[in-house]
């Protein structure tokens, strides 16, 4: 998994070695199956061959990422019960959070 972030974060610029584990190994399984390859190993040989395989892995990674930022019934969770409570109180010379 090492060798296929260090492929990533060359070809696309983004770090993923902190990425979960667990998440990390199902999407690449999830691309492995997608372009049919038999192994891990051959998907890597292939990530390093195609660079477009990269960024269709690097999307992968992301979409459950930013899928929290396309869903309205959780924004609107924010808007309703998250926001209303930072700002509580506050008035506009406060500061939110630290510092």
């Amino acid at each position: 998994m090492a060798s296929i972030a260090a492929v990533l974060r060359k070809r696309t610029g983004h770090d993923f070695h902190g990425y979960k584990p667990g998440t990390f190994l199902r999407r690449v399984q999830r691309r492995v199956q997608v372009v049919q390859v038999t192994s891990i190993g051959a998907y890597l040989d292939l990530l390093r061959e195609r660079p477009d395989e990269a960024q269709e892995l690097f999307n992968d990674l992301l979409i459950g990422v930013t899928q929290f930022f396309r869903d309205p019934h959780e924004f609107d969770l924010l808007a309703r019960e998250v926001v209303p409570k930072l700002f509580a109180g506050k008035t506009q010379n406060d500061r939110l959070g630290s510092g």
